[in-house]
């Protein structure tokens, strides 16, 4: 076990699988007590189980981000588990409703009212909900740290994600104003703009498309498509005091993909 976070409590949105569940695994091995959040509890329960095994702090908290009385019951409940809060990761995104799932994501005159709805209470709703009731706990404790989780689609476009696309670029801008507003009270905020990642729900997508993953790994200037640890390294950076002289910004972790143009090597 590390001791970057040592005396530190973390709350991660999203965290029951997929990068949440490295996230908190990885600040829970630097020495951070973690809010393990989530819908489903037995797969909560299953991150917890799996922290503690490796001597680490953990307690599962029942997090619904559509509802502003579970989040605020949520931020409660880890103050009252673990005595503060002092790092927030706000990672959940309501991915089964992104890109036409379930009724939901879609190229704008294809998106219903609904299915803008259900991107967004979770993706832009949530967020206001849990900075609300997150940074008057953090300010308790005499400040901390936010890691936004947003994505390169905030910052290129993508056909029938436009939705997603909106409350990833919110984050972003709601990353700078909150850096602004709360530096008086030693709140730092930033914002990690996401790449391609391998979670086990991703390889089993692109496992249908055998081309599918060389065809991205293409677009990347690092060896491949990064797993999960490729995403909690940066925020266990940016949630430790190394980071204490850096608030308000965006760091594309993309393996490069945003800053390579789309031009195919031409042979001689």
């Amino acid at each position: 076990m590390g001791r970057t976070l040592s005396g530190k409590v973390a709350l991660v949105t999203g965290s029951t699988r997929g990068i949440g569940e490295d996230i908190a695994q990885a600040l829970a091995r630097e020495g951070a007590a973690v809010a393990v959040t989530g819908r489903n509890r037995r797969d909560g329960q299953r991150v917890v189980d799996g922290i503690v095994a490796e001597g680490g702090r953990a307690a599962f908290v029942e997090l619904d981000l559509g509802d502003e009385n579970s989040v605020a019951a949520s931020v409660e409940a880890t103050v009252a588990q673990f005595g503060g809060l002092h790092v927030l990761v706000n990672n959940a995104a309501p991915t089964e409703f992104i890109s036409g799932q379930a009724g939901g994501d879609a190229s704008v005159t294809d998106l219903t009212t609904e299915g803008w709805r259900k991107v967004t209470s979770v993706g832009m709703d949530g967020l206001f909900f849990m900075l609300r009731a997150a940074i008057p706990a953090m300010k308790a404790c005499g400040g901390g740290s936010i890691i936004n989780i947003s994505s390169v689609a905030s910052i290129q476009g993508r056909g029938g994600y436009d939705g997603y696309t909106a409350i990833k670029g919110a984050m972003n801008a709601l990353t700078r104003s909150i850096a602004v507003n709360y530096s008086g009270d030693n709140i730092r905020c930033n914002c990690l703009v996401v790449g391609p990642v391998l979670t086990p729900g991703a390889v089993a997508s692109l496992d249908q498309v055998p081309t599918l993953r060389q065809a991205i790994a293409d677009t990347l200037l690092t060896p491949d498509i990064a797993t999960p640890d490729g995403i909690s390294g940066p925020v266990v950076f940016f949630a430790s005091d190394a980071s204490y002289y850096i608030t308000g910004q965006q760091l594309t972790v993309d393996g490069g993909m945003s800053i390579k143009m789309p031009i195919p090597k031409l042979d001689p």
